[in-house]
This record gives C-alpha cells, structure tokens and sequence, in this order.
C-alpha cells in the first residue's frame, strides 16, 4: 500500500504537482482499501491530512482542495460505522480554526466545511467511492439530521464577526468571509431530503436546480429568527459594492425569501416572517440606489415571495405594509423599465435589466390574477404608472423619453442590427402580454390614453407625410435623397409600440383556443353604455378618412373600445392616401399583425360565448350588421392594396396574407367575404398571374392559395361557386399544365424564369391543399391527383434540386395529413401508389449518393423527415378513417395498402438512418415515431421484414434507445413490446425477431436496474421489461443469477432473492394480457424502490 511513500512526499517534497498527486493517490486508495483498512489506520490518516492541511497554510490552493476532498472522503466513507467518530473530529477542528484561529486558518476551516458539503450533497460533485445510492443517501440523512445545522451555526457564527467589523476589510479578512458567504450560499440551497422519497429521485445522483430552501422543523430556532435576515441585510449592504461578495449575498437573500415546508407550522409563522423580510427588504430599497448586478437578484426575491407565499398571506400582512410593498415594487419595476429600455436602445451584450423586468412582471401577475382578493384599488395606481413607463420608454418626446434614454446605433450597423434582430411581438411577446394585463386592470385609464396617442400619431404621420411629398415634388430628383425623414421615422417606431400595446390589450393569445373579448374590456364598454351613442360610434368607425374629433358627439358619445379599434382604421387610411416609398414596412407589418389578432375575437362574434354583450361593438362588428360587413370590406380592400404596393416587402405580404386568411377561416366571416367584389377581383387578378401576383414569392403563393381556396368554402349565391372556382382551381390547373407541356422540358428546365414557376405552382398546391376541410375535400382532391401524377415526373426531373424536391414531399405530406382521413378506398389506394412512387424515385437517386457539399447532410436530415411525416401521416388512415369503406377497387387488381407503402418506404429509410444522423433529436424522433407506429399497427409486417433489414432496424433502435432523449427513448420501449407482444402471443420463439430482442432484454434490463434512467418512463419500460421476459425467460433468470452472484454482501444478496421472487410472484404468469401487465408493473414499482437504491453504484 503507498500510504508510507505518499504522506512522505506530502512531508518533504515542494513540487505542487507531485503533492498534488500524492493527496489522490491517498484518496483513490482509501476508496479502494477501505474494507482492507483498520480503523486505527484511517484515524490515523484523516489525522496526518487534518494535521498536515492545517499547518501548511502556504500550500497552493488546487493541492489543499485535493488534501480536503480527501479528509472528506474519509469522513463520508465513515459515517455509517459506528465504530468512528471522524465527522466530531473534524467538526471539532473546523470549530477550533474558526473561533480562535488566525485568518489563515479560518479560510483552511472554511475550504474544509465546504468539501464536506459538496461531498455530503450527493450530487454529481460527489466524488465516486463505489457505493450505492442506498448509501450515499443514509449519509446524506445522517448529515442533515447532526451536521448540517451546525455548520449554518458556524458559517453564521462568522458572518456575525463580519457584522461587527469597520470598513473597509482588509483583503484577508474580505477572503474569508467571501467564503464563508459561499458557504452560507451552499447551505440555503441545500436540497433537504423528503421524508418519503419519490421514485424518480431513487438512484439518481443528478442534481435539482433552482431548490428552494425547505429546511426541516428543526431548524425553526435559528431561520424563524428576525436577527437572521436583520444580519443577511446588513452584511449585505456592507458588501454590495464587493461584486464577488455581493453576489454570494444576494443569493443568500433571495434562497431565504424561498423559505417553504415544514419550518412553518402554521400561516402566523409565514405571516410574520413574511412581514420582517418585507420591512426589511424595503428599508433595502428606499435607502440605496439599486446598482445593475443587483437588479436580477432583487427581481428574483420579488418572484420568490409570489411563488412561495399564497396571496392570503400577503392579504393577512397590515394594510400598510402590504401598499408600502407594492408602492415600492411599482417603483423598482418603473425604473427596471427603463433602464431595461436604455438597454435595448444601446445593444447591451448582457441585458440584466431586461431579465429583471420580465421576472418583475411575471411576480405583478400573481397580484394582477388575484386582484379580487386585495383591498379594493390597491393595483390601480401602480398599473397606471408601469403603464406610463412603459409607454414613455417606448415613445418620443413630448410624451416619452426614448431619443433621450441613450444612443441608437446608426447607419450600416443599425440596418444589419435590424436584419438580424428578432421581431419585438416575439422579442417582447412576455412584456407584452404583462402589460396588457396591467391596461385591462384600469381599461378607464388605458383604452383613452391608447386612442388618444394613436390618433396624435396617425394626423402628425399624415401631415409629415403630405409635407415631404411637397418637398419631393418641390426637389429635383438628383436631391431627393437629402429629404429629412427623422420626424416620420419617429413617429412610426411610437405607432409601431402602440400597435404591439394596444392589441396585447384588446385580445390575448388564443391559438389553441376559442378567441373571446376579454372581460375587463366587455365590461368596461358595457358600464358606458349609458352615455354612449351608437350612431356616433358607428359614425367614428366608418369614417377613416376624418380626424375622430372633427365627428360632432365623438368625445363623449363613441365607445372608446371601438374608438381606439377605428383608429388603426384610420392608420390605414393615411398609409393609403400615400406613396410607399415614405411608409414604414414595420408599421404596415404591425398593422396587419394587429388586425390578425383582432379578427377572430371581435369580427363576428359569436354572442352565446358571452353572459352580456356590449351594444356598441355588436353594432360595430356584429353578425349581420352593417358595421361588419364594412369592416371585412374595408380589410379587404387594405389587403388587396398591400399585394400592390408591399409585393417587395415580404415580410408583409406575410403579415397581409396572414390576415386574409384569417378572414376567411371560419364560415360566418368568408360568407361575409364572398359578398364582397374585392374578393372576385383577387381571384381574376390571381387567375390572369398578373402584376402583382408575378412578382409574389413562392412561400407568398402557397398562403394566397389556401386563403383563396378557404374563401371559396362559403355559401355562394347560385352558381357563383362553380365560375369561383374556375377562377382559383382551374388558373392554376392550366400554369402547371403549359409548363409541363412545354416541347422542350427537358432543355429550357434549368433556366431561372422555368425552375422559379414549377416551384411556385408546387407552392401553390401545397396552399390548396392546407385548406383542405370536411366540406371540400373531395373537390379539391379531384383538382389535385392529376397533378400528383406529374408531381412524380417533376420529381424525376428535378432530383438535384433539393428546393423541388422538399416541396414536392411536402405536397404529398400535407395531402397524407390533411385529406387521407376523408378519402374513400379507391382514392386513398390512389396516393399509396403515387407515394409508393415517389418513395422509389427518392430511393433510385438518393440511395448510395455521394457529395461533397457540406449541405448534403441537411438536405438529407430534411428529406427524410418529411419522407418519414408523409409515412406516418399514411399510417394515421388505420385509426381515424372518414371515408367511404366500399370497396371500390376493380376486380382482381392488386391492392395497395397504407402498410405496404410504410414498410417500403422503412426499406429506403432505415439503410439511410446512420449514428450521426440519429444524433439529430428531431429526426431521431421522427424516425422512432414511424417505426412505433407501424410497429403497433402491423407487427407481423415487421418482424417478416428481410434479415438484414430488420438487423439494420434493431441497431438504429438501440442507438436511439442508449442515446435519445426522454420521449425517443419512450418510443424505442413501445417498438420493443409491440414486437414483443407479437412474437409471445403468435408463437414465434426462434425465429429472427425473437433472437434479437434477447439483447434488447439485457439493455433494458440494465437501464432500469444498474444505470441512471429517468423514472418519468416506468409507466412504459416496466411492461417492456414484463414482454420480454415473457419471450425470453431462460436469459431472463440468467441475469438475475448474474446479479446476484455480483452481490459480496450477504444481507444485500438476500434483499435481492426477495425482491426478485416477490417480482415474479406466483400471482403473476408470464402470460402477456392485461391483467398480468398491471399485476407486474404494480410489484416492478416496488421493486425499483427496494433495490434500485443499492444497485445503483457511484
């Protein structure tokens, strides 16, 4: 043993390297000797390195750490021995160093009470001994209930010292408490032991982030104390210009306002301690000015007191400390706002304002979702005044302060800066909703103040605008360039920001859900109803082309819902009555986005969703008003108006195709579309591919298609629905049918102007296609298998342009997801046999293919994705089938099934599916959801696949199985037990199926009792386990004697023998059906309780 040589070399060598080595060398080998080892021999070890550690201060810090681990292995490696008492000693030692010893000292005491620490938590720091998780958490248990405590004694022991210490601190002194302030930090985050452990904690050494501090009851004698946080203020307040320091204060402050569990027995406790941090917190804020890296983490104590303490607490504190703490929030929320603007406006690398902000009004909605349970108009004030801020940050003068918060990068940089920069609806998509919750809690206060500024915005832009089309026209066009245009691009940065406030405001985020007026903006125009006059609020609306207040009664008479709602109408109004060239794409993108937003919810609603219903937006934009059918008239005509003058913007002919398809997505409002000649007018122009249809981008195309296709889902008059579709279907019918009759195709198929029209005609089905519903799919089916059948010889053509070929998988994808659940037999055998030969041209050029362009990779990852999508969604027709079930098919011809296509398509897919590209978690997803797919739908077809197929399959299963994330590995269960399930229940022992799952039954059977495994999927790897051992029970008792025979411990080896007979108890048979599943999953969730925690080994 190298004990002698090491403590040796630790005596006499100076080399830090070689010291450093010796201190592990002593450790690993304690970890390995330590059953060989007397106990004389490891107290005098641990005595040799405390004695050692302790009296060569001078020591490089990496060789004490190593030295201290070392002790600390010792100290852990013992605590379930009852023969030692090395945690006394050593606790003993730090006691004596950090009491009386010199600062030297004290910093070893507190490096050796960290290692402790770190060893004790039982995380990934901890260092490997070879024990079982049983074992590293008896020692974690043991630690908590003796050690613990004490060591938050001596660590505040110190921090009273520092208390009491004058400014400034030496820089001794400051390195000590730095540490101990760490320390400290370690302990408040300290994830305590539940009394009950949860399963998917057991034999996980993974660490918990963002733990709060949930101390036992224990504890209360010291945490419920006041002098405890009293002290944390103060030390902080003493060191917050110290960054390092400070920041182990600051986290000390938030773990403490986290405090939750047992400590309080009762609401009085959490009360009063609620309210002396609070006093204490704000006699913080309103003394000091809060420096940038504070900010973060006095947002974070703000959410943790939301988070941790229920609005009923916050409702028992006195009246007036409960408003104080809001006054002062409502303060430092004001201020975080604008210095998170000034941010913003000065490209901050790290913007901690802008983090802090967001965290701050994600706490203000605890408050704003309660408001009901606080005294009445507590949250009045202070929604007005971040409402303010907010709008004032964002605004320039004379109503905001946003040219004189910093400086705006210019020139070059700016419009690279805006390139690149994300949109701000999804940049400040948070901030947004947050303050449109804030402006519904006062709609008095903001709708008024919201229109007002709007229509100050839109009459200067107008006047702006007419003033520098004069100059232009006054300017030879050699000077044009020199117009000042600062004033404009003012204004339009103020209307783009209340554009983003004002629809945040009005509706909310309702993908996913039935869109609905938001109550507080219902009732705030109900309660008005008394003064309101509805012709002069119809009046407002319907005349954009007038100032509001030029409308005699509009002050006092219009609805200030619809006002503010007619006032982006008059937006655009103004941007129609002028030249491009001077408008702001921005403000047009935002204006087209808001009225997307708007669209379902007021547009036609529907009055049953509502207990009330405001007469002036009924009347405004109701069912067969006249109000509405003005308004989708008039968006229409905006719509059509940005297709001409937008085409070169994409960005909104997006936002203005977005719109129209909105409009027409719902029936009641594309009856109301199809009324109007706007909407005839789009079609020929569309039909007749003029300007500015030929300049549209492909991706434009698609979603002017499906919004055309939607429209034509309405109730026509007569036969206007055949003449419409003859307008819509068959134009783009004869485009694609004269380029593919052109004589020389094959020649002229490179070309530019060639090549750019068949991917705009394949975009263009693609948009019919996604507008696919019940009432028109058998019309648009009929329009689209023609072309199917030339899409094939498109693909043939095309096959090294990846562009063509993406879309042409995407059309038949989106036809698998959007139409096969509606056809009929003979027309779903129709697209399994052009899929069919699709998936066999892709094969024939893609198949072998070498390149050596680094894109090939992720054209490939991108193919087989939507080859693998267009499979899956083909798959889907097995369970959930609309169609007619006739069999419509000739006689004696051969059918072709969805399984057919799918299982040929997996002889193309899985030779292509290599280790790197499974490394990719999408595809691999993709990939393991086909393959559970056909698997539980056509078991047999799959085990009946070639050998070197079905080979080929099982290997990329267990790739994706050792490498996947959660729900790729869930996946690779469910393949395993559907083939399971098939071979046990259809007799095929022996077969090639069956001898390859024996291995996967060893792989699973490792997972879930030897290795870290998520316990989230028991549910599914349980009856996994169950079907294998059902297939394979001899290799099944030969692993369980394996791991028994591994088992040196007798009490260990006999827990095991129980634990594995109780398992495969007689009530259970090795029988796969319902009954024996459950009974086995019941006992494999004890199981895993009882052994997984010392079978599991760091």
């Amino acid at each position: 043993m190298p004990y002698a040589l090491c403590t040796s070399i630790l005596e006499t060598s100076k080399d830090n390297y070689v010291l450093f080595q010796a201190a592990s060398t002593i450790k690993e080998c304690i970890i390995r000797d330590w059953c060989l080892l007397q106990p004389s021999d490891i107290e005098s070890m641990l005595s040799f390195l405390m004695h050692y550690v302790t009296h060569n201060i001078v020591v490089q810090s990496y060789v004490r750490e190593q030295i201290l681990q070392a002790i600390a292995v010792i100290v852990k490696r013992g605590t379930l021995e009852s023969s030692t008492n090395d945690r006394g000693i050593v606790f003993n030692e730090i006691a004596k160093h950090i009491t009386s010893g010199t600062l030297s000292e004290q910093l070893v005491a507190c490096s050796m009470l960290s290692a402790l620490l770190t060893e004790y938590a039982n995380t990934s720091c901890s260092s490997r001994v070879g024990l079982t998780w049983e074992f590293h958490h008896k020692c974690k248990v043991a630690f908590e209930e003796t050690d613990l405590k004490q060591a938050f004694v001596f660590c505040l022991q110190v921090l009273h010292e520092l208390d009491s210490v004058a400014m400034p601190l030496s820089r001794e002194v400051t390195a000590v408490f730095n540490r101990v302030l760490s320390i400290t930090q370690q302990i408040l985050s300290w994830e305590f032991l539940p009394k009950n452990i949860p399963r998917r904690l057991i034999g996980s050494f993974k660490p918990t982030h963002n733990v709060a501090f949930k101390p036992p009851a224990g504890w209360r004698d010291i945490v419920l104390d006041h002098a405890l946080v009293d002290m944390m203020f103060r030390i902080h307040q003493k060191v917050r210009l110290n960054p390092e320091m400070s920041n182990h204060s600051r986290q000390c402050l938030s773990q403490l306002a986290s405090l939750n569990g047992p400590i309080f027995n009762n609401n009085k406790t959490r009360v009063d301690f609620l309210s002396h941090y609070i006093e204490v917190f704000l006699q913080l804020i309103t003394s000091v000015k809060v420096e940038r890296h504070e900010c973060l983490d006095i947002a974070s104590i703000v959410n943790n007191f939301m988070i941790f303490f229920p609005i009923c607490i916050f409702t028992s504190l006195s009246q007036e400390m409960l408003l104080s703490f809001i006054e002062q929030l409502t303060k430092i929320t004001c201020h975080f706002c604008q210095e998170a603007a000034l941010e913003d406006a000065t490209r901050q690398d790290d913007p901690v304002y802008q983090e802090a902000f967001e965290k701050l009004l994600d706490s203000w909605m605890c408050f704003v979702l309660e408001a009901s349970e606080l005294p009445d108009g507590c949250l009045t004030h202070p929604s007005t005044e971040i409402i303010n801020t907010y709008l004032q940050c964002h605004l320039a003068p004379p109503d905001g302060t946003r040219h004189q918060m910093g400086t705006a990068v210019a020139g070059e940089e700016e419009e690279e800066y805006e390139e690149t920069e994300e949109d701000d609806r999804e940049k400040f998509k948070d901030q947004l909703c947050s303050i449109g919750a804030f402006c519904r809690l006062v709609s008095q206060h903001s709708v008024p103040l919201l229109s007002r500024l709007l229509e100050q915005r839109v009459s200067r832009l107008h006047g702006q605008l007419q003033r520098i089309q004069q100059l232009a026209a006054a300017t030879p066009p050699s000077d044009s360039c020199q117009l000042d245009t600062s004033v404009v691009n003012s204004i339009n940065e103020d209307l783009h920001w209340l554009l983003l406030v004002s629809a945040h405001l009005l509706t909310d985020d309702a993908r996913g859900e039935t869109p609905m007026i938001p109550a507080p903006i219902m009732q705030y125009s109900i309660s008005l109803a008394h003064v309101m006059d509805v012709e002069t609020t119809l009046k407002v609306l319907g005349s954009p082309g007038y100032e509001a207040h030029t409308i005699p009664g509009s002050d006092r008479g219009a609805d200030p819902v619809v006002r503010l709602i007619s006032a982006v109408f008059r937006l655009c109004q103004v941007e129609k009555q002028h030249q491009a060239e001077y408008l702001s794409p921005q403000v047009e993108s935002s204006t087209m986005w808001f009225f997307t937003r708007w669209v379902p919810t007021y547009l036609l609603p529907n009055e049953s969703y509502y207990s009330q219903m405001s007469l002036a937006i009924n009347a405004a934009f109701g069912h067969d008003t006249d109000g509405g059918q003005w308004t989708i008239a008039y968006l229409l005509d905006k719509i059509v108006a940005n297709l001409t003058i937008w085409c070169s913007e994409p960005d909104v002919i997006e936002d203005t195709l977005e719109l129209l398809t909105t409009l027409v997505d719902k029936k009641e409002r594309s009856d109301c579309v199809v009324k109007c000649d706007t909407i005839w007018k789009l079609a020929k122009d569309f039909a007749a591919n003029g300007h500015p249809f030929d300049m549209l981008s492909a991706s434009a195309n698609r979603h002017l298609c499906k919004a055309l296709v939607l429209a034509g889902s309405a109730s026509f008059h007569e036969n206007s629905q055949d003449n419409y579709w003859q307008l819509v279907l068959k134009s783009v019918h004869e485009r694609f049918h004269r380029v593919l009759t052109l004589n020389d195709l094959k020649k002229v198929m490179h070309e530019t102007q060639v090549k750019n029209e068949v991917i705009s005609l394949l975009e263009s089905m693609c948009g019919v296609t996604e507008a696919t519903r019940v009432d028109n799919v058998n019309l648009l089916f009929q329009f689209l298998q023609p072309a199917l059948v030339e899409c094939v010889n498109i693909l043939d053509l095309y096959h090294n342009y990846e562009e063509v070929v993406h879309l042409v998988l995407e059309l038949f994808n989106t036809i698998a997801n959007r139409q096969m659940c509606y056809l009929g037999e003979n027309d779903s055998k129709k697209i399994y046999e052009h899929t069919l030969t699709v998936i066999q041209l892709y094969a024939k050029y893609n198949i072998g293919r070498r390149s050596v362009s680094a894109d090939t990779e992720e054209d490939q990852f991108s193919d087989l994705s939507l080859l693998m999508s267009v499979l899956t969604n083909l798959l889907s027709k097995d369970f959930i089938d609309f169609g007619f079930t006739g069999d419509n098919s000739a006689v004696g011809s051969v059918v072709v099934s969805a399984a057919d296509v799918v299982i040929y398509g997996l002889n193309i897919i899985v030779p292509l599916m290599t280790a790197e590209l499974l490394k990719f978690p999408s595809l691999c997803h993709s990939y393991m959801r086909l393959v559970a797919y056909i698997t539980e739908v056509h078991p047999a077809k799959v085990c009946e696949l070639p050998h070197p197929l079905l080979k080929a399959l099982m290997e990329s299963v267990e790739i994706a199985l050792s490498s996947g994330g959660t729900d790729v590995i869930r996946l690779c269960l469910e393949f395993i037990a559907s083939i399971a399930t098939h071979i046990h229940q259809n007799n095929l022992a022996g077969s090639f199926a069956h001898k390859s799952l024996e291995h996967f039954l060893q792989l699973v059977f490792h997972m879930l009792l030897l290795e870290p495994f998520d316990m989230d999927l028991l549910d599914t790897a349980s009856p996994t386990l169950f079907c294998l051992i059902c297939c394979h029970q001899q290799t099944y008792q030969t692993l369980v004697n394996s791991l028994l025979s591994k088992q040196s411990n007798g009490a260990t080896y006999q827990r095991l023998v129980e634990a594995f007979s109780a398992l495969t108890s007689n009530e259970i048979q090795l029988k796969i059906d319902r009954v024996n599943k459950n009974g086995f999953m019941e006992n494999f969730d004890e199981f895993l309780k009882n052994v997984r925690g010392f079978l599991c080994v760091k």
